[in-house]
């Protein structure tokens, strides 16, 4: 279906959304970082990127609106357990925000709905 990029530094939530994802016909890439995640956006070529709000030494959020600057059609989907965080983050880089845990249904629906939404967008 479509290519997405995992950015998580928890190596047990890479392995499961990437276990997860390929079950629904989804190729993933994972990393742990947003080092040179502009090369890997380039190389890999994601329709949709999900991102951690906390990942070591940085914050998925800045990461994000940097991300949007260099490539604005990839939609981001961020993800955190901190319910406040996400409800309070004003910023606009996001496509989409998840709580985490969340019910996998729930988040490959949400994928689904992104990528049907910029498919639309696309084709107009």
């Amino acid at each position: 279906m479509a290519k997405i990029l995992v950015i998580d530094d928890n190596a047990e939530h890479r392995e499961v959304l990437t276990i997860l994802l390929t079950m629904h016909n989804h190729t993933i890439e994972c990393t742990a970082t947003g080092n040179e995640i502009h090369t890997i956006i380039v190389d890999f070529k994601p329709a949709l990127i999900l991102l951690d709000v906390f990942l070591i030494g940085e914050d998925g959020r800045d990461l994000c609106a940097d991300i949007k600057k260099r490539h604005k059609l990839i939609p981001i989907i961020l993800l955190s357990a901190a319910y406040q965080i996400l409800q309070n983050f004003t910023g606009d880089c996001a496509d989409a925000k998840i709580d985490k845990p969340f019910d996998i249904n729930f988040l490959v629906n949400e994928i689904n709905d992104t990528l049907k939404g910029i498919n639309k967008a696309i084709a107009i």
